[in-house]
């Protein structure tokens, strides 16, 4: 496909703005005609809906990214929506349609009237040359169809059904969705604009990742190691004995992590040879020391797998997103412990859950990921438990000691969100990752 600028562009108002903001910038439209709701038709439709909010969005980051305006908005009232002919009037009252050059409608995010009554608006006015375009969520593939409902000519037109933009941000992503992002802050930057940041022979790096192989190889060939704290004795898995400093019974559990590290590191060559001190790490600092090493050893397998991936332009450890003005602590929304963004827009979330987790919990990171990229969210919590632990979640004989883990197991899957286990980082990251790329070809 040429790539001239696009005469008209016509958009429809969505929370998933990201939709709106990728054709944009694919089509870099001279016009730019935005379908949305009056104010009164957002209170009689549902008084929570804010599509003021997702217009200024978005017209502010095209405004400052693209340089473009907003030619006309499309006003729509309650009762228009209940009408085809009502909405084919509204349109045509503001659409400059005497060119015959194409108008692109993206219908994306609109509501089904909308795209209904645009398809026959095109047929009725024989515009031929116009194309109606749909991004579908779970395979993120872009639709290009003409008034007909055909396909565009996918040979002659390959690179027509790319969108993805290599210059995205968390940034951009977070403020499209309403999020504040002054200020925004996280643990640790992985990837930034395609770029791995982290580099193989940093020390944390290999370390978190021997932790990890010692770790995955204890389920293969189960081991356990004994320690005494506070005159008791402790005998298990060394795995078991990590999560163990969340019980109540451990007194002082940082000092009780460094007791396992220091029994481990003497045992285990390769991982003191990595020179991370894992006992005078801000790790060790935290109230609950193991959820952030289990977030580093899952963070690291990630990252394994995604350095060198185009599709994944961003990763970062602990993001915080807020939705007020301030980024207070007491505006904080959520904290991703491991976030992935695409070139198409998607964040994939990953939770890392080494204690306990309630119902709402889980729903709040399902509603957090939704709110960030629409349908193309995914959440993923990564548990520590294995992956026959977790098929076995409800069996009667399950070894002590993991309620609290197995909780999570139970609230994921109430609120339907996949969760992986601790092993199945990279078999089932990649094939997502390579599931994308064919579909992307096709």
């Amino acid at each position: 496909m040429s790539q001239e600028r696009a005469e008209s562009l016509v958009v429809c108002s969505t929370l998933n703005q990201i939709t709106n903001y990728l054709i944009i910038k694919k089509y870099m439209p001279k016009k730019i005609y935005n379908i949305t709701f009056s104010d009164e038709a957002c209170q009689a439709m549902n008084k929570n809906i804010k599509i003021s909010d997702w217009d200024n969005q978005l017209k502010q980051e095209v405004k400052d990214n693209l340089d473009l305006e907003f030619h006309e908005c499309i006003e729509l009232e309650a009762n228009d929506v209940y009408s085809m002919q009502e909405v084919k009037e509204k349109i045509m009252g503001k659409i400059d349609n005497k060119s015959q050059k194409p108008i692109y409608w993206h219908i994306t995010g609109g509501q089904r009237v909308i795209a209904l009554a645009v398809s026959d608006l095109i047929k009725e006015e024989k515009r031929l040359q116009d194309r109606l375009i749909y991004l579908e969520g779970n395979t993120e593939r872009l639709i290009i169809n003409d008034c007909y409902g055909r396909l565009s000519n996918k040979e002659d037109n390959r690179n027509e059904f790319s969108y993805g933009d290599k210059s995205l941000s968390f940034q951009r992503v977070l403020k499209l969705a309403g999020f504040k992002t002054k200020n925004l802050t996280s643990t640790e930057v992985m990837k930034v604009n395609g770029h791995p940041k982290i580099d193989e022979s940093n020390e944390k790096y290999l370390f978190y990742d021997e932790l990890y192989k010692i770790l995955d190889n204890e389920r293969k060939k189960p081991k356990k190691y004994e320690i005494q704290y506070e005159n008791k004795k402790y005998k298990d898995f060394l795995r078991n004995l990590l999560l163990k400093s969340n019980s109540p019974i451990i007194k002082n559990r940082i000092e009780y992590l460094k007791l396992i590290f220091k029994d481990v590191l003497e045992q285990k060559a390769k991982l003191k040879n990595t020179g991370y001190k894992i006992c005078e790490s801000k790790e060790m600092e935290r109230p609950y020391p193991i959820g952030y090493i289990f977030e580093n050893l899952a963070a690291y397998q990630i990252y394994k797998v995604v350095q060198n991936d185009d599709s994944i332009i961003g990763m970062e450890t602990s993001l915080k997103t807020y939705f007020a003005k301030e980024n207070t602590k007491d505006n904080e929304v959520d904290e991703l412990d491991i976030v992935l963004l695409t070139d198409t827009g998607k964040i994939i979330n990953f939770e890392c859950k080494s204690g306990g987790m309630k119902g709402d919990n889980a729903k709040s990171h399902n509603y957090t990921t939704y709110r960030l990229s629409g349908v193309f969210g995914i959440p993923i919590i990564i548990s520590p438990l294995y992956k026959r632990e977790i098929s076995s979640v409800d069996h009667p004989n399950q070894q002590k000691g993991l309620e609290k883990q197995r909780e999570v197991v139970r609230a994921a899957k109430n609120a339907e969100i996949e969760i992986w286990g601790f092993e199945e980082i990279k078999s089932k990251l990649k094939p997502l990752l390579d599931f994308n790329k064919r579909k992307g070809s096709e």
